[in-house]
């Protein structure tokens, strides 16, 4: 008599599920965007030097780890927060640009909001401590990047019109990107901040005045 013998079949192997990509993403932008918070306002309270990276994390209430999973070391914090509050400002100028047509206006309104957010705490850091922080070269980079897109642009919309040649609008740029810059500057270092936007949005005013007339 023949006894069937009882074939126990091999479990197929089932695959590990990938780790969820887009949640992982999600959470550590959430991390960035938290760390970057926290880190401007202490950055404004303390000084860079004076800010570990531990009071970053203790207030934000993240690991340590946490913070080098998303930022290399405390410079690139730094580097990730200046740059946000150059965008902030450039986005603020952008709005006034689109509100006007005429590109001499679209200038001047784009000058007035940048002038206007100068005198804040956060604006002394992106553009009074990030040189020192990060060395000239690094923060003219974030800087450049931050504005010309939008100061290129009104730029060409003057070549366009035929109010500017193209080649005088390009080294236009350069004079009013560095001018707007060191007037952002001395209004963030100012006893008077806005006794200084005013003298100095006047004089700007008047450069672009003198460049429209020719």
């Amino acid at each position: 008599m023949l006894v069937e013998a009882n074939v126990v079949k091999p479990k197929r192997k089932t695959k590990a599920k990938a780790r969820p990509k887009r949640r992982e993403r999600q959470t550590r932008e959430i991390t960035a965007g938290e760390l970057l918070d926290v880190a401007e306002a202490l950055f404004i309270e303390r000084g860079f030097a004076a800010t570990t990276v531990g009071d970053v994390v203790k207030r934000a209430n993240v690991t340590t780890g946490a913070l080098y999973h998303v930022f290399p070391d405390k410079q690139a914090l730094f580097a990730r927060v200046a740059r946000r509050v150059v965008d902030r400002l450039v986005s603020t100028a952008a709005a006034a640009v689109a509100a006007e047509k005429d590109p001499w206006r679209q200038l001047e309104a784009g000058m007035t909001a940048i002038l206007a957010g100068a005198s804040g705490p956060q604006v002394r850091l992106a553009f009074i401590d990030a040189p020192v922080v990060l060395g000239l070269e690094a923060w003219r980079e974030i800087e450049q990047e931050a504005t010309a897109p939008l100061l290129g642009s009104v730029l060409m919309r003057l070549a366009e019109s035929g109010a500017l040649p193209p080649q005088r609008a390009l080294l236009l740029g350069r004079v009013i990107r560095g001018a707007m810059l060191e007037a952002a500057m001395a209004v963030a270092e100012s006893g008077k901040p806005e006794l200084a936007r005013v003298e100095l949005e006047g004089i700007l005013k008047t450069m672009f005045g003198a460049f429209r007339a020719q």
